[in-house]
């Protein structure tokens, strides 16, 4: 799988570290399971094996493709559908 990407290009991963909570599961007092935090915006949001899947429709309502996949160090873009390890 290929890990280029332009929109990955345009991130600098030093702008966003908030990564403790997702910020929609808490308003609704749920839980979740991995985090992610779109590299777009900053927001921190559950993960698609979470309940809630804030991430995912983040993406799809904001137009944000990019996230940051706390749990394994990755980015991940939504419009390219690849991964980019970190390590």
């Amino acid at each position: 799988m290929s890990d280029s990407c332009e929109h990955f290009d345009a991130i600098d991963l030093d702008k966003f570290r908030n990564y403790e909570q997702c910020v929609d599961c808490v308003l609704k007092s749920d839980t979740w399971v991995n985090l992610r935090t779109c590299m777009h915006c900053g927001g921190t949001r559950c993960c698609d094996s979470s309940p809630n899947q804030h991430t995912t429709k983040h993406a799809t309502t904001m137009g944000h493709p990019v996230i940051l996949m706390l749990n394994n160090n990755a980015l991940w873009c939504y419009d390219h559908e690849i991964v980019k390890s970190l390590d």
